[in-house]
């Protein structure tokens, strides 16, 4: 169930900064209850990863947009 939450939150973000804190906040939970997930493989990185790969996309076009 850890895991399922930490995902959605990165989904539900709605910026780099709270997709950051959000991620940062699992990750803090996670070393300090011990709990037995390979950091390597956790979906919660895997999601952040990529929600932050969207934010800097849409940067990108919004930057783009703005110079044209």
């Amino acid at each position: 169930m850890f895991l399922e939450i930490g995902v959605q939150l990165q989904e539900e973000s709605t910026c780099r900064i709270e997709a950051i804190k959000r991620f940062n906040t699992s990750c803090n939970i996670c070393c300090k209850k011990n709990l037995p997930f390979d950091c390597d493989k956790c979906p919660i990185a895997t999601a952040h990863k990529t929600v932050l790969e969207v934010f800097k996309y849409c940067e990108e076009l919004r930057k783009e947009k703005l110079s044209s």
